[in-house]
């Protein structure tokens, strides 16, 4: 389940002090009830729609506390991929005055447990790394290359999340992943991104093409060192073996 606060019924409007650049609300930027009622109507419409409770969460722009924990537990979710190590989101405004993304900049690369009243929740994060390496360009322009050793320097943190130029990054992630003691890689695109004009990355249908090309051979690679498994199924997995401690980022 996949929720943004701005567009998942009820509507409500936030009344407090804007942002002086107003972002797209946070579901955390509610009170609880409006919370639950937003999690409730897109639990229910993938209920009724596919006729599968849903037990995995992301969260809209990333942005969790304790309560959105305390609440999917609630509803029966076992599981959420919305932390994303080494990033801060700090600098992403919500609607109102005073409220921004969360700070991940600590949070753990591997699953963790978040404890929650009803039923603790499997934290698996998006996969990401810092480094210092350098990871050639897709072309060899000097403003491509300038960049990538200004990358050597200053270090980055790299998402396996495709925006079109960025295949050899996620290849040397999946190398880096795949060679260390992590047993998982997570990648991650909105499903919108596969329509010509749908984001603001992928503008047309060469874009979309291309993407499905870097797609293909990352897969390829992808698949000599891990199979393919949903995250509920990962979860229920890592609960099944009891590896997982209550550590990692903790839900302010």
């Amino acid at each position: 389940m996949h929720l943004h606060a701005w567009n998942t019924p009820p509507s409500f409007e936030l009344t407090g002090e804007k942002n002086d650049d107003c972002g797209l609300p946070y579901l955390i930027e509610f009170t609880d009830d409006i919370m639950e009622a937003k999690i409730d109507a897109m639990t229910d419409a993938i209920m009724d729609r596919i006729g599968i409770r849903p037990i995995s969460h992301r969260a809209g722009r990333w942005a969790m506390d304790q309560r959105y924990f305390e609440l999917l537990a609630r509803k029966g979710y076992i599981c959420d991929c919305s932390v994303t190590p080494h990033i801060n989101w700090i600098t992403s405004p919500g609607l109102t005055k005073g409220v921004s993304g969360a700070d991940y900049s600590n949070a753990s690369e591997e699953p963790y447990l978040v404890r929650c009243d009803k039923a603790d929740i499997v934290e698996v994060p998006l996969t990401v790394r810092d480094t210092h390496s350098f990871i050639k360009p897709a072309t060899c322009k000097a403003k491509p290359l300038a960049k990538s050793l200004y990358n050597v320097a200053r270090g980055q943190s790299l998402q396996l999340r495709p925006n079109g130029k960025n295949l050899n990054e996620m290849l040397w992630l999946e190398r880096r992943v795949a060679n260390s003691s992590s047993e998982y890689i997570m990648f991650m695109l909105h499903s919108s991104e596969f329509m010509p004009g749908g984001s603001p990355t992928f503008r047309d249908e060469a874009a979309v093409e291309n993407l499905y090309v870097q797609l293909e051979k990352l897969f390829d690679r992808a698949s000599l060192d891990f199979e393919g498994e949903t995250i509920g199924a990962y979860a229920r997995e890592l609960i099944s073996n009891n590896s997982l401690e209550r550590s990692g980022w903790i839900a302010r």
